[in-house]
This record gives structure tokens, C-alpha cells and sequence, in this order.
């Protein structure tokens, strides 16, 4: 990465928290000023006025901070450059603030050579911020305390039966019944579940060793990218659940995703591609990327 990337990032973490404290307003406010919420996929896949505005806001700073740069979102497209882009989850955790949970991130990416390689992640309830760049580690920053960074690495837990995993559900619920079966599985090997309902702060959690791992079905891009390379460089692994890197340059392809503290990934993906073969009769069914 060159040096011009890595001099944006603190001028991308400024913007991110500063737009980010829109969110945690919103909860706070929530019962006097309540949501418009629409439906997109599916009942259960959420879009509020809050996730435009503030992915409105982040195109604007975005386009200053690297002008000419296409920009990959959840809610929109800006058209740019393809070698150097942007991967951008406004508000993971839209169904959490619907309900006023208090549980959310805002997720944003640098793409290079068709990998991330500068995430920064958001939890504005926490004020926590996780960092990284491609082959400089992975960095905590809790700026309630602050500013300093703490460096980030993942659990060293070596079997499942002292793992604590966290796992997603899909928005499509004909995808459920797949996860429930990974989950019943894992559930029976595991010491506990957790599912929490932001993919991206599962994949810090991961990164920061409270979770020893994660495992999710039909993720997009923006819901990886940053996730992805902060475990990366803290010493974790993520795949999709056939092994392969997960990462995409495009906002329609779905990837079925594992990461781990990479102690436990061969454990997962068996299991995963296990209930796999057994619901579906054909892993690639439901392992490979799907439109």
C-alpha cells in the first residue's frame, strides 16, 4: 500500500466517528422521533432514512478523501475508479437500531487489487473504533478513554469445546434452516453461541479474541471487506465456506463466510460443509457465491 493510502487514515476515522454519533443520537431520541423504515429483499431486510442520510454523508467525505474513487455501498453506487474503491456498510445493524438496540457499526473499506487493504469499523454505543492497514496490524482505539491504539490479536482457544462462536441468520428464510443446522451442531461442540446482529462487530470480536469465531450465511461485500482484513492482521482467518478467500468487488454477489482465530477454522469448515451436503445434497448449493 502505498504512502498516500496510508495518510487517509486518520482523516477516514475522523469522518466515520463524527457521522457515526448520528446513530447513536437516533437510538437516544428514538421514542420521540421514531424511524421511516422500508422493506428491501424481504420483510425482514431493513432500510431507514437514518442509513441514507448517513451513507449520503460518508459518499460526500469519502469522494474528498480519495476524489475519483468508485464507491460500493449498501444503499447506492458511485460511479469511479475500479483499481482503488471503497466498500461501504452505513448502519450494520439496521433491524438492532429499528428496535433501539443499542448494537450497530458503521463499516468502511479501501479496496486494492481485489482485496481490502484499510478497514475502519465504528461502534458508536461503545465509542470504539477498530483499524487496520494491510501488513501494519490491526488496532483498537477506545476513545472514551483514549486516543491511544491497542493493538488487536485473536483468542489462542484450540478446540471448539472452550470456543465461544457467534454466527448470523440470513435475511432470506429459505436459507435459514441451513444455519439453524450449522448452529445445532455447533451448539453441541462449542461452549456457547452468540448472535448479535452486526456482522461487522462479530468480525472485531473475533479480531479482539472474544469470539473465537464466526460463521454466517449469504453476506455481502460491504459486510465483510473491513471485518475481513482487521482479523487478518490480527493474526485470524476468513474464508468462505469452501475455503476460498471471501472477498468480491461487486455489490450483488453473496459469500457464505467463516473467520476464525485460525486454531478452529478446519473444525468450522467441516462442520459447515458437513450440514452443507447433509441439507442440500450438494454443498455448492449454498457454499459458492450466489447472485
Amino acid at each position: 500500500m502505498n504512502d498516500d493510502n496510508v495518510d487517509i487514515l486518520e482523516p477516514l476515522i475522523r469522518t466515520i466517528v463524527g457521522i457515526g454519533q448520528q446513530i447513536k443520537q437516533a437510538v437516544a431520541h428514538l421514542i420521540y422521533s421514531p424511524l421511516q423504515v422500508a422493506t428491501k429483499s424481504s420483510f425482514a431486510d431493513l432500510v431507514t432514512n437514518l442509513d441514507i442520510d448517513v451513507e449520503s454523508q460518508l459518499i460526500q467525505a469519502l469522494e474528498q478523501i480519495k476524489p475519483g474513487a468508485l464507491v460500493v455501498s449498501e444503499e447506492t453506487d458511485v460511479p469511479g475508479s475500479k483499481e482503488v474503491f471503497w466498500m461501504v456498510d452505513p448502519m450494520d445493524g439496521t433491524t438492532n437500531i429499528v428496535h433501539g438496540v443499542p448494537h450497530a457499526a458503521i463499516s468502511v473499506a479501501l479496496h486494492e487489487n481485489q482485496r481490502p487493504i484499510m478497514g475502519v469499523i465504528y461502534n458508536p454505543f461503545t465509542d470504539v473504533v477498530y483499524h487496520a492497514t494491510l501488513g501494519h496490524g490491526a488496532w483498537r482505539r477506545d476513545l472514551q478513554t483514549s486516543d491511544n491504539d491497542v493493538r488487536l490479536a485473536v483468542s489462542r482457544t484450540h478446540s471448539l469445546s472452550g470456543a465461544l462462536i457467534a454466527f448470523g441468520l440470513p435475511y432470506d428464510r429459505k436459507s435459514a434452516p441451513l444455519m439453524f443446522e450449522v448452529a445445532s451442531t455447533l451448539f453441541q461442540q462449542c461452549q456457547d453461541l452468540r448472535r448479535n446482529g452486526s456482522a461487522s462487530l462479530d468480525l472485531v470480536q473475533v479480531a479482539e479474541g472474544i469470539f473465537d469465531g464466526y460463521i454466517e450465511l449469504n453476506l455481502k461485500s460491504w459486510d465483510i471487506a473491513a471485518g475481513g482484513l482487521i482479523i487478518e492482521e490480527s493474526g485470524g482467518v476468513i474464508t468462505t465456506w469452501d475455503g476460498t478467500p471471501p472477498y468480491r468487488s461487486d455489490r450483488y454477489t453473496s459469500t457464505s463466510v467463516i473467520a476464525s482465530n485460525g486454531r478452529l477454522h478446519a473444525d468450522l469448515l467441516k462442520i459447515a460443509q458437513t450440514e452443507s451436503n447433509l441439507k442440500n445434497g450438494d454443498a455448492t448449493a449454498q457454499i459458492s457465491q450466489t447472485a
